[in-house]
């Protein structure tokens, strides 16, 4: 098996053991601080690559993720947030639309 493929079904296989990192993490929360902190607004639609469980993406109003792990990206779905399974390296949109 492929190293990426690897990487995805280990995200999908501990789905909620990384949803479940986000919770009360300090980590998490500086991060999160950090980017809020940014005073660029950024026009929507909103993209993040990577999107995992969507926690980033529900606090930044992140409009669409994507994401080649399919448990995870079912998370972000449940936030309300359209989810696209792909990788940043083969991204399924027209560039011009971000």
């Amino acid at each position: 098996m492929m190293r990426r493929q690897k990487i995805v079904q280990t995200f999908n296989e501990r789905c909620s053991e990384y949803d479940s990192w986000f919770s009360n993490n300090l980590l998490f929360e500086i991060e999160l601080a950090a980017l809020q902190s940014v005073q660029t607004p950024l026009p929507s639609p909103k993209l993040e690559i990577g999107i995992g469980p969507g926690h980033f993406a529900t606090h930044l109003q992140v409009d669409i993720g994507i994401d080649p792990a399919i448990s995870p990206l079912a998370l972000s779905k449940k936030k309300g947030i359209t989810v696209i399974c792909s990788t940043g390296e083969k991204l399924p949109i027209m560039p011009d639309i971000f």
